[in-house]
């Protein structure tokens, strides 16, 4: 049937234009979500930017529109610390939605309200935890 679709313009020589113009858009859609989301997620992840401070843990990020979140430390309730194999790890800060935890945080496509506020990715996030937890408690910065 697709090649029906495709060839009937190739066959006519003033066919109608058409799969000409919906193949190569329906490619780009595919190769977007077969490749083009890996990209796009590294690429925001490195436009993304953490701080920590004596009270706050702020969270800078977005490609198109950027956005701020600050966590407050003190009134945090969890604080939760996943790492990976490669040594990096995600330090998530709050509760959240525990069915969103079911999830990789890198299928959520556009569930970010749902998710907890996190540092993905980060290196060293043993001590980055470790600093997290002891400013949550109120003993001031190493």
């Amino acid at each position: 049937m697709v090649s029906l679709i495709i060839f009937s313009g190739v066959t006519e020589p003033h066919g109608d234009p058409t799969p000409f113009i919906v193949l190569p858009l329906f490619l780009m859609v595919g190769l977007y979500f077969t490749f083009g989301r890996f990209f796009m997620a590294y690429h925001a992840r490195s436009l993304t930017q953490y701080y920590l401070t004596e009270r706050r843990a702020i969270i800078r990020q977005g490609i198109f529109r950027r956005s701020e979140q600050s966590i407050n430390l003190a009134a945090n309730s969890e604080v939760r610390l996943a790492k990976a194999r490669d040594g990096t790890g995600t330090i998530e800060f709050g509760a959240g939605n525990p069915f969103t935890r079911m999830m990789p945080r890198s299928w959520e496509m556009g569930m970010t309200a749902s998710r907890s506020p996190a540092f993905e990715r980060i290196d060293d996030p043993d001590a980055v935890y470790r600093q997290a937890l002891d400013l949550g408690r109120g003993g001031g910065a190493r």
